[in-house]
């Protein structure tokens, strides 16, 4: 019986083919500046430019991290039962060049930590997963309402709102921002650890307006205007329209000569 109401649950949830929201360069920068948590700033570099799974940071630890070479091995954090089995689906992750500094300077503060995002409870007993998860999802929350991105996606089959940002939304950027720099999907799908391509490719369908965007600068010559053909104006005479026509045809032409010389000076560079 318990599982037909999770499959009807299933069934009315999300929509399918929904497609996860991701932030703007614009908006990343604003949600720093809004950050006053040094730890909070690292998750989300963590998030941004990792692309790490939330329960991937809080067991990341400083002895799976090699600054020297700049890599990251991440254990397998979907496995539950990895750490009983030995078994699990670890992954290297490179760190960027750019951040190996602020990766060093990170561990320079916190030198006697074993997590790269250490806990701070009075007892110094590391907070169970659940309990980091509910923090930090809470302190986002607090980050994105500062920043006036706290705003309500849709509502779910329980009459619940769902917000178009959350902390998540920090791993898909990271995806979506390989994919608008080239990187193949499959090497993105190695970096985020995900098990099937088909996930990664979801990537591919956001950026389809960051590709028409590229398209657009590719065939945007510069071609030179001439002063000899003045503006066309709109007529409804006959006479003016054959004019008119002539004008368009000339400037046509102008203008595939022009892309020719263009090609033509391209080749002997």
């Amino acid at each position: 019986m318990a599982k037909k109401k999770f499959l009807k649950r299933k069934l009315t949830g999300v929509k399918a083919g929904r497609l996860p929201s991701v932030f703007n360069k614009e908006q990343l920068v604003t949600i720093l500046h809004n950050t006053n948590d040094s730890r909070m700033a690292m998750v989300i570099v963590m998030g941004i430019f990792q692309g790490f799974r939330i329960s991937e940071m809080w067991n990341l630890k400083w002895k799976d991290v090699d600054l020297n070479s700049g890599m990251i091995i991440v254990k397998d954090a979907k496995n539950v039962k990895r750490f009983e089995t030995g078994y699990g689906k670890d992954r290297y992750v490179p760190v960027n060049n750019k951040f190996i500094q602020l990766w060093k300077k990170w561990r320079y503060y916190n030198t006697d930590e074993e997590y790269v995002i250490p806990s701070r409870f009075e007892n110094r007993k590391r907070p169970i997963i659940k309990s980091l998860n509910r923090l930090y999802q809470d302190k986002f929350v607090k980050i994105l309402k500062r920043s006036d991105m706290y705003i309500v996606d849709y509502l779910q089959s329980d009459g619940r709102p769902r917000h178009k940002f959350h902390l998540h939304t920090l791993r898909h950027t990271c995806g979506c921002n390989l994919r608008k720099m080239g990187v193949p999907l499959e090497n993105i799908q190695e970096f985020l650890g995900h098990s099937d391509i088909e996930t990664t490719r979801v990537y591919a369908q956001i950026t389809r307006d960051t590709l028409k965007e590229v398209i657009e600068r590719g065939y945007d010559y510069r071609l030179p205007t001439s002063k000899a053909l003045p503006p066309i104006q709109v007529s409804s005479d006959k006479e003016s329209l054959m004019l008119q026509k002539e004008i368009l045809d000339k400037r046509l032409r102008l203008k595939q000569m022009s892309l020719m010389e263009a090609k033509i000076y391209a080749k002997t560079q």
